[in-house]
């Protein structure tokens, strides 16, 4: 009986011990010794540690060699074997008789005995009166020599090419010439590097429509504020210069940003976010430090120092980015400003009690937007 009572015990107890942590984990959870927060936790996906970098590519060069081998041979071999399959044809089209009794002769000799090329079968085939007699036999021999063409053209069994029986060469070059001038002018594309270019501003262009969609429109919130009287009014855009444009869309979405970080922030407190972006803006947002940018080309970079007048002209060929995160730096960024800056930390005001308690920083990208077409006069209207 004792055996069995602590045997009873035994298999209780681990059932005890999970019972009891529990009441540790929830006993932990009523005192407040755990606590958790998930508010803007999908912040860190806006993080440095979520996209990509080319510091890291610049360690795999290997890779680069590789796949730059890869295009450059199959670029190669690609056009090549194109035009051995083509001339191949032709070669069949021009003598289609003699080429189809070596295909048939070649045929007919797969089932017997195979040797060294083949040799000892093709010497029993003709032996055996499949090439001919009399005087058709030497020319039989002849065509028993001769390589099968018409396997290894367009008119084979595995060719899989849909052409008539009656077809002739000038027939099939018409027939294969816009195949064949399109496939070369992808392997073309494929060498030169526009065909991958191209693929890159497909997904580029369905990234900035993805950006879009996941973006909040801090432009219309800040112009919502301006209509509403409580909002910040900029003047960039009151000389029409394309400058003052550039500048007032980049002042309204850099305001919606902050405003949107400052909740129940009163009319004063809009004013001062506002006159310190328009301040910030003013000073860094000029036709010099645009062509100091990373993004943009050569062309556009020296058209936004010219002295002649149409400097601003080329500010229609930019756009821009903003990035928030936690990084003072970014590669490529044009400049940046922290966001307790912006929304006045260190004023007597109370904005200082609404400010970022993890500092942050608006990051500025431009980019250009469309192509320089060497037009100089400015047709935007």
């Amino acid at each position: 009986m004792t055996l069995k009572r602590r045997c009873s015990l035994s298999g209780w107890l681990p059932g005890i011990a999970i019972m009891m942590a529990a009441l540790v984990v929830v006993a932990a959870m009523a005192t407040g010794t755990v606590q958790g927060r998930a508010d803007n936790f999908t912040d860190i996906f806006y993080t440095n540690s979520f996209r990509g970098a080319f510091e890291w590519i610049k360690k795999l060069d290997w890779v680069g060699m590789i796949v730059q081998a890869v295009i450059s041979i199959f670029s190669l071999f690609g056009v090549a074997l194109l035009t051995i399959r083509i001339m191949t044809s032709m070669l069949f089209l021009s003598a289609k008789g003699m080429w189809e009794e070596v295909h048939d002769l070649k045929s007919g000799g797969e089932t017997l005995e195979k040797d060294f090329l083949g040799m000892g079968g093709m010497v029993k085939s003709w032996a055996s009166g499949k090439a001919g007699t009399g005087l058709d036999a030497i020319v039989g021999a002849v065509l028993l020599l001769l390589p099968d063409v018409k396997r290894y053209s367009d008119f084979g069994e595995k060719a899989g090419g849909d052409f008539g029986e009656d077809i002739t060469i000038t027939q099939y070059i018409l027939k294969i010439a816009l195949p064949t001038v399109m496939t070369v002018f992808f392997f073309a594309m494929g060498f030169n590097g526009t065909l991958f270019q191209a693929l890159a501003v497909t997904v580029d262009t369905m990234g900035t429509f993805a950006d879009k969609a996941i973006s909040v429109n801090y432009a219309g919130m800040a112009e919502d504020l301006i209509n509403a009287g409580t909002g910040y009014k900029f003047a960039f855009s009151a000389d029409g210069t394309n400058l003052g444009k550039f500048q007032q869309n980049l002042a309204k979405d850099v305001y919606g940003r902050c405003v949107s970080k400052t909740r129940g922030a009163s009319a004063a407190q809009l004013e001062t976010i506002g006159k310190n972006i328009e301040g910030r803006i003013a000073e860094k947002i000029t036709l010099q430090n645009l062509a100091t940018a990373q993004h943009p080309t050569e062309k556009v970079k020296a058209g936004l120092i010219l002295e002649d007048g149409t400097a601003d002209h080329y500010v229609s060929y930019l756009g821009y980015e903003l990035i928030i995160n936690s990084s003072e730096t970014a590669n490529g960024e044009l400049t940046h400003w922290a966001m307790n800056d912006l929304v006045g930390l260190g004023d007597e005001s109370s904005m200082a009690a609404t400010a970022q308690s993890t500092p942050q920083f608006i990051h500025l990208f431009i980019r250009q937007t469309s192509d320089f077409n060497g037009a100089y006069i400015n047709v935007d209207g």
